[in-house]
């Protein structure tokens, strides 16, 4: 069977894809099988990690960079090569109602940002777990774009203590603290501390796998994750950690 470094040398070319699979093993984890790999609609790839309740994503940064806002979901970690952002993002709480994404498509245009998807669009949308009163924030980052290049720039520093910050503070600074000088000069005793600490924000409510859910899934999300959580019960050093 193909696995993600076959179909990103198809889509990307082979230096991306070897750089993809370097991440994945210096991050301590199996390199997905193609049955693992959710295609995203703007052709990139993502993988759910069950058991850590977080998503690894391959976007086209040059197409869709990352923005800074405090209502668009920030990685845990995340890395460039060439025109290829990968990221280690956390789950959050999928789908808000339409009145809320509204009001997301809103807040965002007062930071000059342009959210493309329709109100009833819901699914690129999320709120963060256990924090009261709801915080919806954005999922997808190739659903916005920037309409106002000033107002963007103006707005940059309202997203400093955001929700976000104060929820995963610890775990982004775990990643950091593992990853000196990036993912190719990652501690392996570390980034196992990584995704120790990640159950542990699943067993404890902070992050979620609501892909996983069938009745929440997106285009068979769970088909993926699940054919994805076998090999990391598979694999031996992540056996260590507590999923």
């Amino acid at each position: 069977m193909s696995n993600l470094i076959n179909m990103a040398k198809r889509n990307f070319g082979e230096s991306t894809a070897a750089f993809i699979g370097r991440f994945f093993e210096r991050a301590t984890l199996p390199i997905p099988k193609e049955n693992a790999v959710y295609r995203t609609s703007d052709q990139g790839y993502m993988v759910f990690l069950n058991q850590f309740a977080c998503t690894v994503r391959v976007t086209n940064d040059d197409r869709y960079p990352l923005l800074r806002h405090a209502r668009i979901l920030k990685p845990l970690y995340t890395e460039r090569f060439e025109s290829t952002r990968i990221s280690i993002n956390p789950g959050i709480r999928i789908g808000t109602s339409a009145n809320e994404t509204e009001f997301l498509k809103r807040t965002l245009s007062d930071g000059g940002i342009c959210f493309h998807d329709r109100p009833k669009d819901n699914d690129n949308s999320g709120y963060l777990p256990q924090f009261d009163p709801d915080y919806a924030v954005l999922l997808d980052t190739p659903a916005v774009g920037i309409e106002d290049k000033e107002l963007y720039q103006s707005s940059l520093s309202d997203d400093e203590d955001s929700p976000q910050d104060i929820i995963y503070l610890d775990l982004r600074q775990a990643f950091r603290r593992a990853t000196p000088g990036g993912m190719a000069n990652a501690n392996p005793d570390r980034m196992l501390e990584c995704w120790d600490l990640s159950a542990q924000f699943k067993h404890s409510g902070r992050m979620v796998s609501d892909w996983s859910d069938m009745r929440k899934s997106h285009r068979g999300s769970w088909y993926c994750a699940d054919n994805y959580s076998l090999s990391l019960y598979e694999h031996p050093a992540l056996r260590l950690c507590a999923i």
